[in-house]
């Protein structure tokens, strides 16, 4: 996902790959996994997620990075309209799924907003996921 209009440029460090999946980690820590899963081989259906370019993902831990990522895992299975929050120390946030569908290849997608705030300064991203035939997900747009 992209932050709202901006594009950033991504060091060949942070960009990986498991499987047939990209990894991306624009921000934040790096480590294997995703959420509350340490494995990639745990987290493969969510790995895509690592895409997700909140800037102040560079302020927080890592125990409050996978809070943010194990509410993205929960969104992909939450109801419509329902938002998940997540706190942990001095951060917090909420991923909701503002809508789902079907794409033109028959794919099930969903449509997520992002809400990252660490002392006092938010910032927020959105973008939309269609499942692959594994289960995984796969990054297919991101809003400006």
């Amino acid at each position: 996902m992209i932050h709202r209009g901006h594009d950033y440029k991504i060091p060949a460090n942070r960009i990986r790959h498991y499987r047939d999946i990209v990894i991306v980690r624009p921000h934040g820590h790096l480590y294997p996994g995703y959420g509350h899963f340490s494995r990639d081989n745990d987290a493969f259906k969510w790995l895509a997620f690592t895409a997700i370019t909140i800037k102040l993902l560079d302020n927080m831990n890592e125990a409050q990075q996978r809070e943010h990522e194990a509410a993205q895992v929960r969104a992909t299975s939450a109801p419509i309209g329902e938002t998940i929050y997540w706190k942990e120390g001095g951060a917090s946030g909420s991923v909701t799924t503002t809508r789902e569908g079907t794409s033109t290849s028959g794919r099930y997608c969903r449509e997520f907003q992002h809400e990252v705030t660490i002392g006092g300064k938010k910032e927020r991203a959105y973008g939309t996921a269609c499942q692959q035939q594994d289960g995984s997900w796969e990054i297919i747009s991101t809003g400006d």
